[in-house]
């Protein structure tokens, strides 16, 4: 992460105002990243976005060439990372997710007002019948 201080600064700025934001962030919900050529910086597990100025919150990890052919193929495979220098943290859950964006900056928010309209019946309703109408194409 040496390598990349104007980018990780950057990101701990954005990170810090997000999770200071609780209509975006809850708790320790939420990630944001940052691609280099070769090693992707994320939020570690557990950690909170509104900490990112104050304490180690990310960890860098080794991308994986062929990331989405590995991922369909062996995803067990896919989803064990290599981590970049001495750290007990552990990347997020949702580290692949972060890895199969094309963009270099990921921002992946937790909304309060995403999340309570998907909880709403009629939501539910219309996910069931998208999630049944996807499943009948893929069929």
């Amino acid at each position: 992460m040496k390598l990349h201080i104007k980018e990780l600064r950057e990101l701990k700025i954005i990170s810090k105002e997000l999770g200071e934001n609780n209509r975006f962030i809850q708790a320790t919900g939420g990630n944001t990243s940052f691609k280099t050529n070769k090693t992707l910086i994320v939020k570690a597990s557990g950690k909170d976005l509104s900490k990112a100025l104050d304490e180690e919150i990310f960890v860098e990890i080794e991308r994986k060439d062929n990331f989405i052919n590995l991922l369909l193929h062996k995803p067990k495979e896919a989803i064990i990372f290599n981590k970049i220098g001495e750290t007990s943290l552990r990347e997020s859950i949702e580290t692949p997710f972060h890895l199969l964006m094309p963009h270099k900056w990921v921002v992946h928010t937790h909304c309060l007002d995403i999340i309570a309209r998907t909880l709403q019946k009629k939501s539910i309703e219309k996910l069931s019948y998208l999630l049944m109408s996807l499943d009948l194409r893929l069929q």
